[in-house]
């Protein structure tokens, strides 16, 4: 493990991130905004967990590349589902 509190913060981070979704479950903006907004506060979580846990930042150029891969696939399903809701 390379630093304890780079880890740390990251998973508090992620914590606190997860009960912003929670609350925002429970608030009512109108036209599929509180699900735009919660795919949001979870791509920063995919994001912060991607750099602090799977150690991109010091990764090989392919395992970024597969890395980079993932988040835009994902990415891509938050667009449709977000899509969806706001075409409904």
């Amino acid at each position: 493990m390379r630093d304890p509190i780079k880890y740390t913060l990251a998973f508090v981070l992620v914590l606190v991130l997860q009960y912003v979704n929670l609350l925002l479950h429970y608030t009512n903006i109108p036209h599929g905004g509180t699900t735009i907004l919660i795919l949001l506060v979870a791509g920063i979580m995919i994001v912060v967990s991607a750099f602090a846990f799977m150690e991109l930042a010091r990764a090989s150029p392919a395992t970024r590349f597969v890395g980079l891969l993932a988040l835009m696939f994902v990415g891509l399903l938050c667009l449709g589902i977000a899509g969806d809701v706001g075409f409904r």
